[in-house]
């Protein structure tokens, strides 16, 4: 379990809070549940990876590029891992969007999950997972919208990357 401070909690609400504004009419909600809730679920995934590996989180984005993945190494490759936050963490789970029709996440190489807690102060990373590997076993499910699934079980040990 990572655990987070206060300040780090602060940030990322702050940050999550920007980048609501900064996406308003983008249409692409999560979810039933409400939108700044959603972000900060998925900035508090995204901080505990790079806080896991050492790295620092940009707190920065534009109107064209998101600075929220993260570039690790596996095999001595650099490899783009896009983060996925869930409070149960019992799937990775990617909306079909993001699979199917956004071109912006050609760039997407891994996978990695993380179990957030409700309070948002800490987490536990479950695993990763190759994009390669996700689109072959994936099972289309429809939650608020339809999302690509993998069970938790079909993870790697985050070990295998490195930062």
């Amino acid at each position: 379990m990572i655990k987070l401070t206060q300040t780090e909690q602060k940030k990322i609400r702050d940050y999550a809070e920007r980048f609501l504004e900064h996406k308003k009419g983008a249409g692409k909600k999560q979810g039933k549940g409400d939108a700044l809730e959603y972000d900060i679920l998925g900035f508090t995934g995204e901080y505990i990876v790079h806080k896991y590996f050492n790295k620092p989180f940009l707190w920065d984005f534009d109107k064209k590029k998101r600075y929220d993945d993260i570039v690790l190494l596996y095999n001595d490759k650099a490899i783009t891992c896009d983060v996925k936050s869930s409070y149960s963490a019992n799937e990775l789970i990617v909306a079909r969007w993001h699979i199917d029709g956004d071109k912006k996440a050609d760039n997407v190489d891994a996978y990695i999950l993380v179990k957030v807690t409700k309070e948002f102060d800490g987490g536990e990373i479950m695993g990763v997972i190759s994009k390669k590997r996700f689109i072959e076993i994936a099972e289309l499910k429809m939650y608020h919208s339809a999302c690509y699934c993998v069970n938790k079980d079909e993870l790697s040990s985050i070990d295998t990357l490195y930062g």
